[in-house]
């Protein structure tokens, strides 16, 4: 019997592959020639976004603050997207990721469940 079982941070069950969704856009990464957010890592160690990401969402306190952003309608997040934007000189990068998320198909979303949160991870509890 298995003592150490984990549930995937992040993703949704497309076939047998679990994808998280912003692993799903092709060729996002935090290395220093994409545009974006980067990761400080040990020097010249750079990892996939989709992989950072998974490890934010898998957070439970990150979660609870999403769903209560989420919860406060459509002009708050629209503010709180502005606002990292403008404060980080990104507003043109942020407008074309918002373009790629919403170009992924909303039937094929929801029939993945890819269209909520996936369950926390589990953590094994000493006995």
């Amino acid at each position: 019997m298995p003592q150490n079982v984990e549930t995937p941070a992040v993703g949704a069950v497309w076939g047998s592959e679990a994808r998280s969704i912003a692993g799903a856009i092709d060729g996002l990464t935090n290395s220093p020639s994409s545009v974006g957010l980067q990761v400080p890592l040990a020097p010249s160690t750079f990892r996939p976004i989709g992989e950072v990401a998974a490890e934010i969402i898998a957070r439970i306190a990150w979660r609870r603050k999403v769903a209560e952003l989420r919860g406060r309608g459509d002009r708050v997040l629209a503010e709180f997207l502005a606002h990292f934007a403008a404060e980080r000189g990104i507003p043109t990068y942020v407008d074309e990721l918002l373009d790629s998320y919403l170009a992924i198909d909303l039937a094929a979303l929801e029939l993945a469940g890819a269209d909520r949160l996936p369950p926390a991870p589990l953590r094994v509890v000493p006995s």
